[in-house]
């Protein structure tokens, strides 16, 4: 094998597990470990491992994808989106944490940009091979990626939406609460006279909320997307510094 086809078969970055299964670590890891810095040892013996295992490194490196661990150097401590997923102030608070969540993985939230208002394909597996997922564990990543999106609400009947939708109770009200920047719960009422369209998303740090009166563009959404790599990178640098 040529030095061309290893880099092919070297796969991109991706969790292990579904988000679900991350969230369910994440209440694990606060029952038994609290707020406190940990190593990866204690993780993986408050995970249910007897010690440190391809396994739970797996798990563990998942939960870093969502955004759900911080990690420094050798020790990890539970994210403040963590805390607002297993310990939420409201129902509302944790969805759109869970939503942040699962577009934390660059794999997934690409995935999401590129197919938002689209049927999911039913040929993902080979798009993700495209993408430099080694064709050994595409299926499962794709299959990884379909349950996440089912439990961040943003998966209905196929087709993959911007952001969650509210529950009956907020429809049928009118009032859908969003997050601000800066983490507060703010209602916006909507007359059922009035169709709105927008956009949304979110990242750690960071929500883009925008609404107009007039279906997004292609050309405004593709914009809107380099805007969210852009917020992205500057993140992750600023993480790095």
């Amino acid at each position: 094998m040529d030095n061309n086809q290893k880099k092919r078969e070297r796969s991109v970055a991706y969790p292990g597990i579904p988000l679900e299964e991350a969230v369910a670590a994440a209440l694990s890891l606060r029952t038994a470990l609290g707020k406190a810095a940990f190593s990866r040892e204690d993780a993986a013996n408050a995970l249910g491992y007897k010690g440190v295992s391809g396994a739970s490194s797996v798990k563990v490196a998942s939960l870093v994808h969502y955004g759900i661990l911080n990690r420094t150097g050798n020790t990890y401590v539970l994210s403040e989106l963590s805390e607002r997923i297993t310990h939420p102030p409201s129902e509302v608070s944790r969805t759109n944490a869970i939503l942040e969540a699962v577009k934390a993985p660059k794999l997934y939230r690409d995935l999401i940009n590129q197919f938002v208002g689209q049927a999911l394909p039913t040929h993902l597996t080979n798009i993700l091979v495209h993408k430099g997922i080694s064709t050994k564990v595409a299926g499962t990543v794709a299959s990884d990626f379909k349950k996440s999106i089912e439990f961040g609400g943003i998966l209905k009947n196929g087709v993959v939406l911007a952001t969650a939708e509210p529950s009956n109770d907020f429809m049928a009200t009118g009032k859908i609460e969003t997050l601000t920047n800066s983490g507060e719960v703010m209602p916006t009422t909507h007359s059922n006279n009035n169709q709105s369209f927008g956009y949304n998303d979110s990242g750690i740090g960071w929500t883009l909320s925008i609404k107009s009166n007039k279906p997004v563009s292609t050309k405004i959404k593709k914009i809107l997307v380099d805007v969210t790599d852009l917020l992205t990178n500057e993140v992750d640098n600023n993480n790095q510094e």
